[in-house]
């Protein structure tokens, strides 16, 4: 079953009860069946954990991802000056 909801993992407690959790409540909002929930997450608990991360990546496809490139100019003088400023209070 290739079955996907909206979730990034990255964002969730790494916990395995956590991932299981959010994975559970987002596919629950996604109206998918608690059959369908439980095939995942029986699937997910058949091995060890980066069995467990790597079976619910493959039914999580976020729509929004984080692109760190920002960071990549982080410590210029003016972002120096922001937080000297309170910016960033």
């Amino acid at each position: 079953m290739k079955k996907t909801i909206d979730l990034d993992l990255t964002t969730v407690d790494g916990n395995a009860f956590s991932l299981m959790g959010a994975f559970s409540a987002q596919a629950k909002c996604e109206n998918w069946t608690r059959e369908e929930i439980d095939t995942v997450l029986t699937e997910a608990r058949r091995g060890d954990y980066n069995h467990l991360v790597a079976t619910l990546s493959y039914h999580c496809e976020p729509s929004i991802t984080h692109d760190d490139s920002d960071w990549d100019d982080w410590g210029d003088e003016d972002d120096w000056d922001d937080i000297d400023a309170g910016v960033y209070r």
